[in-house]
């Protein structure tokens, strides 16, 4: 699947391109200024301090064309994940993605998408 940025967004920040498993799937997540450096400083690892604590560790993705929820942030970051460590929510599109503190997740591909406005001074 590939994606256009529209009118109004650019890609921020973008890793080398990986050839993808068969098993990998896209899967995005709204993210702050602050969390956008945490993934800019290891673009091939989940950062340590995004997981949640709570049967299990996991981290809140969508698929890609969910609607962004009210109250996160403005950034929208997009990486590929193998489909086994997804695991779905209630909520149609929105998956718990399956980490562990012992060993870093990795991600493939990973991108930030933001305004346009975002890299001006």
């Amino acid at each position: 699947m590939t994606f256009a940025a529209s009118e109004a967004e650019e890609v921020l920040f973008s890793a080398p391109l990986s050839p993808l498993p068969a098993d990998f799937v896209k899967v995005i997540r709204w993210i702050s200024a602050g969390e956008a450096e945490e993934w800019e400083h290891s673009p091939f690892v989940l950062p340590s301090g995004r997981r949640l604590r709570g049967a299990g560790e996991c981290l809140p993705v969508a698929e890609p064309g969910t609607k962004k929820p009210a109250g996160t942030g403005s950034l929208r970051l997009e990486f590929f994940v193998s489909r086994s460590l997804l695991v779905p929510r209630v909520e149609p599109g929105w998956f718990l993605l399956k980490t562990s503190l012992s060993s870093p997740l990795s991600v493939l591909n990973m991108r930030i998408i933001g305004p346009r406005s975002f890299l001006q001074p």
